[in-house]
């Protein structure tokens, strides 16, 4: 039987509660990568059925795995009996149990970090599926390539004291993790509630190294950091970079490396549309980047990995070409000029876009 505990109630209607929403944990249910898909297809039809009521019921959010359950972040409305009730009756029937209870692991906060350190990030597009309308672009990523995404992302994070890498699945901050449980349950999670993205940071002092999972833009992203603000980056954090390019060489579609600032939005399309400059798009103006990237690479980089099939000549004496299984990594000879100040130069970006033309949108 799926019950609801006294404290669900007691947190929502705390009128000192700063949060906009609570996050619920399905205490003492079944193993979770199996029942996550099952809870979320029940929340999802208790929300369907409830659709057009006058009730200010609230939005469940997310519904994401973490290593103490399954949990569901709920939000906005004031009439959350309307929505969970009918979630615990469904449940019971399909024979899951277990407790509804407010989740104790307090949601990450915003940091420096977060907005303003200047950093390296490498954006790798992951074999996906176009499956949503012409102007609401969305992916869908099969399990395996979520699989080889989240291995990749653990061998370059290379974490060797866990206590320091915090996890989030979606909004959701894990309240332990390891090596063992980020393989068995990121995959799960992206799978049914990608849409916010599941992350990892760990941190080593004042350094970082981060993932970002984005299935449903298609994409994966890596960011090492801080960078000096406005000065090169290290040697160290070069081939950081480039080593997390060449981490997916054996399942992306292409990747590339390029400056950002802040961890917030890492590898997200508007992001990117903030940061560079005159970057390219389809005639229609419709295609979002991971439609552009099936066809053409989706700008000039310092580095990037490109489909061998794709490749054109380029001047040898402004880039270097090395073969990485079936792709070939891009790499410009001057990497100073891209990644040695918050941004390329104008005259840098522009040489690069004549020698790739061959390559960009049409």
């Amino acid at each position: 039987m799926a019950r609801i505990e006294q404290a669900v109630w007691d947190t929502w209607f705390d009128d000192a509660r700063e949060e906009p929403g609570v996050t619920l944990l399905l205490a003492g249910a079944a193993e979770t990568v199996g029942l996550l898909p099952r809870v979320k297809a029940i929340v999802d039809r208790v929300t369907d059925d409830l659709d057009g009521s006058e009730e200010d019921i609230p939005v469940v959010e997310e519904v994401v795995a973490t290593p103490d359950g399954v949990c569901l972040v709920v939000a906005d409305g004031d009439n959350l009996r309307l929505l969970l009730e009918p979630v615990a009756v469904e449940l019971t029937r399909a024979h899951i149990g277990g407790a509804f209870v407010p989740y104790p692991v307090s949601p990450a906060r915003v940091r420096r970090a977060d907005l303003e350190v200047e950093l390296l990030e490498c954006r790798v597009t992951i074999p996906a599926e176009h499956d949503g309308f012409a102007d609401i672009p969305h992916w869908q990523t099969s399990p395996e390539a979520l699989r080889d995404a989240v291995r990749s992302g653990l061998s370059w994070l290379a974490s060797s004291r866990w206590a320091d890498t915090h996890v989030t699945t979606g909004t959701v901050r894990w309240s332990v993790a390891d090596e063992e449980l980020v393989e068995a349950l990121l995959p799960a999670s992206l799978a049914v509630s990608g849409a916010r993205g599941d992350h990892l940071v760990t941190v080593k002092g004042a350094r970082f190294r981060a993932v970002s999972f984005l299935p449903h833009e298609g994409h994966v992203a890596f960011a090492v950091g801080p960078l000096p603000d406005g000065r090169p980056a290290s040697d160290a954090d070069v081939a950081a970079a480039l080593d997390a390019l060449q981490a997916c060489a054996s399942w992306a579609c292409y990747g590339f490396v390029r400056r950002s600032r802040g961890l917030l939005g890492l590898g997200s399309e508007w992001k990117l549309r903030q940061e560079q400059q005159g970057l390219p798009e389809r005639k229609t103006g419709q295609d979002s980047h991971r439609e552009i990237e099936e066809h053409a690479l989706l700008d000039a980089f310092g580095a990037q990995l490109v489909p061998r099939t794709r490749m054109v000549r380029v001047p040898q004496d402004r880039w270097l070409v090395h073969h990485v299984g079936q792709l070939d990594l891009l790499v410009a000879r001057d990497l100073q000029a891209w990644w040695g100040a918050s941004q390329p130069a104008t005259e840098t970006l522009a040489q690069a876009r004549a020698d790739l033309a061959g390559l960009l949108p049409a």
